[in-house]
């Protein structure tokens, strides 16, 4: 997912964490960085993904995991394999 929506590993790092809890403050601590750090990795992803919110990031990622799963079964890789790859993504 993450190399699908084009982030960096930090970027993804932070996306990952903010499944956990969305708040700035709360991001810092578990990433071990300034939340002004926080604010401008979030604002990166926003700009490189094409949202405006936590709400509207989500849901790029979850469609983005959707079309990916879909896309590998089509392949012909089957259900398993295409949950295995979505997750190690």
């Amino acid at each position: 997912m993450i190399r699908a929506l084009r982030l960096s590993a930090r970027e993804g790092e932070l996306l990952r964490a903010s499944f956990y809890d969305e708040r700035i403050d709360a991001l810092a601590a578990i990433l071990c960085l300034s939340p002004h750090t926080i604010r401008t990795y979030r604002d990166r992803v926003y700009r490189k993904v094409g949202v405006r919110s936590w709400a509207q990031l989500f849901a790029a990622a979850f469609a983005t995991c959707i079309t990916n799963h879909l896309a590998r079964i089509h392949e012909g890789r089957g259900a398993d394999s295409a949950l295995r790859t979505t997750n190690g993504d």
